[in-house]
């Protein structure tokens, strides 16, 4: 089995820093390391190159998340399961990357996400991310799934997610999700834990960069 990390980032340099000590703390070995960056400033793509245990990839012009992933994906190479991260999550723990492989396999889910603390009013009312869900959740023993939404928060995706027509331009989740239930109507995400559970990725970004974008 034949692993990558891919780490997105816009040149937020105080989140990535913590980041990637992070994933270096509680992620496992992966095959192949890719970190994106779109931040279009020379100076932050010397430092990533410095700091970033893989390959990097940098976009002359910034174009945006969107961008990114598309990036990410064109060069990735034949693997059989990828992590995703952005630039501004951390891990209160180690990541059971290969249980959510395993249960991703079982299931025939498009990816497995870590659940994150509540980062809205409407989750934090409901006691947490998976309680404030806006669609529904079907639960299982260790882990829920849905068809709402594909998620780029932390998670792991098998490689056949990035063969129905690769992400959209200038488009989110949504738009992703919607491409991807056209060809693969029957596809579901998961979040690994149950109801209740503690956070397994926090969200650290509490500022975007001032030229973020799709």
């Amino acid at each position: 089995m034949a692993t990558a990390l891919v780490v997105i980032t816009d040149g937020r340099r105080q989140y990535l820093e913590r980041a990637l000590a992070s994933a270096d703390k509680h992620l496992p070995y992966f095959d192949y390391r890719l970190a994106v960056d779109d931040s279009a400033d020379l100076e932050f793509g010397r430092w990533l190159n410095r700091t970033f245990d893989g390959g990097t990839i940098h976009h002359g012009e910034k174009e945006g998340l969107s961008g990114a992933v598309r990036t990410a994906w064109e060069y990735l190479p034949a693997v059989d399961w990828v992590f995703h991260l952005e630039d501004d999550f951390v891990f209160p723990s180690d990541v059971p990357f290969d249980d959510m492989v395993d249960v991703c396999q079982q299931n025939g889910l498009a990816q497995m996400c870590l659940v994150r603390q509540p980062c809205n009013p409407t989750e934090a009312m409901a006691g947490g991310l998976l309680e404030g869900y806006p669609a529904p959740l079907e639960r299982h023993d260790g882990f829920v799934t849905q068809s709402h939404l594909f998620s780029l928060n932390p998670c792991v995706y098998p490689a056949w997610v990035r063969a129905y027509g690769g992400w959209p331009e200038g488009g989110g989740e949504r738009e992703f999700t919607d491409q991807l239930h056209k060809t693969r109507p029957d596809a579901k995400f998961g979040y690994w834990g149950e109801m209740g559970d503690p956070p397994r990725c926090i969200h650290i970004g509490a500022s975007r960069t001032p030229t973020w974008k799709l």
